[in-house]
């Protein structure tokens, strides 16, 4: 499984880990935001490409606040329920 994500601050995580929802708890340190899901079977040209894009925009971004009223989690497979 290939991704490219952004770790959370671990205040953030902290935060998050307090919300009461089912399932196994992550290591805070685990807590990320997933920009691109590549899936399997990625060569190292694709993605050095997608490391590439992914380090200039975010480099770019200035920080910024979400919020939410819903927690919800995809459906489970073979690398469980996120």
């Amino acid at each position: 499984m290939s991704f490219l994500g952004l770790r959370l601050p671990h205040e953030t995580a902290r935060l998050l880990s307090e919300i009461e929802v089912p399932g196994k708890r992550e290591d805070l340190g685990s807590y990320h935001i997933t920009l691109l899901f590549l899936g399997d079977d990625v060569s190292i040209p694709v993605l050095s490409k997608a490391l590439e894009a992914t380090y200039a925009v975010s480099g770019r971004q200035k920080p910024f606040t979400v919020r939410t009223s819903t927690v919800t989690c995809f459906p489970g497979g073979a690398d469980g329920c996120p």
